[in-house]
């Protein structure tokens, strides 16, 4: 994945995150992972 898609990916897990939730969850495995 080339940065510039890594870091829509993060602002959209970052969009999940304060959406509460089981997608918070999901936001939040993806932002560790990829280490945000």
């Amino acid at each position: 994945m080339t940065r510039a898609v890594i870091e829509q990916r993060k602002r959209e897990a970052i969009a999940l995150v304060r959406k509460g939730g089981l997608s918070a969850k999901i936001g939040l495995a993806f932002l560790k992972q990829h280490a945000a």
